[in-house]
């Protein structure tokens, strides 16, 4: 029983077609001066928008105790819309946030150097996403809690050809034959799905907010075509041409 299915030429044109299409947005810039640093009661390094003059809300770049570091967009004292997170172990977060926490589309590097790039929940790649680890492998497919959990497509710079692949909670699955059509038609579809998630995220209107601090304009969230919505499309992009 066969475990991967090379995937097919004519198949990869169509996806990479779709892909392309979703590639042509553009940003919206607005300017934004930010105050003085202030020292909050938590022993935070805070220069942005405040709300009763105590509550982080609005725009604003933060330094925690611990080194934790964030610029971005904030809700009641908690990173909330987009944002650039550097922790102090060196872990980096450039994203979508909700109340603290990573979720929505994002692209994050760790301290493995692994890095992975996707829909985020709680803090974890969960759904549709692309992993790509030190060793330069690339897994584009289904996630769970940070884990290879569903149907993928596998690249190598050392293999020849892209493959199928199903993993579950992180272990390869080498039982399954994936000559088999419906499972075929089943990854053809996760596939469909995945692009489509693409093409929508780079459809939507990014807006990027300057600031300045200590006499330097400073960019809130990086260029448009450095958003993590553009990374996901373009590596896409990059890994479908690599099947051609």
């Amino acid at each position: 029983m066969r475990h991967t299915k090379t995937i097919k030429h004519g198949y990869c044109i169509l996806v990479l077609a779709m892909v392309l299409v979703s590639t042509f947005s553009f940003a919206s810039e607005k300017s934004v001066v930010l105050p003085d640093i202030i020292t909050l009661p938590d022993g935070s390094l805070y220069s942005g928008d405040l709300k009763y003059e105590i509550i982080r809300e609005g725009v604003g770049e933060n330094e925690w105790p611990n080194g934790d570091r964030y610029r971005g967009e904030w809700l009641n004292d908690m990173p909330h819309g987009k944002g650039f997170m550097q922790r102090k172990d060196k872990e980096e977060y450039r994203g979508q946030f909700s109340f603290g926490q990573y979720s929505g589309l994002g692209d994050l590097k760790t301290v493995k150097q692994e890095r992975y790039l996707g829909i985020f929940r709680f803090n974890l790649l969960d759904g549709l996403g692309i992993l790509i680890t030190d060793g330069k492998e690339y897994y584009l497919g289904e996630f769970s809690q940070s884990k290879r959990h569903g149907r993928f497509l596998y690249f190598s710079r050392l293999a020849a050809e892209p493959e199928y692949q199903i993993w579950f909670d992180d272990e390869l699955d080498k039982n399954i034959d994936m000559d088999n059509i419906a499972e075929q038609k089943l990854i053809s579809q996760m596939l469909l799905s995945f692009t489509e998630v693409g093409r929508k995220r780079l459809a939507q209107r990014n807006q990027n907010t300057y600031y300045q601090v200590r006499g330097r304009v400073r960019k809130l969230v990086t260029d448009v075509d450095d958003t993590p919505e553009h990374a996901y499309g373009d590596l896409i992009i990059n890994l479908l041409n690599m099947s051609n």
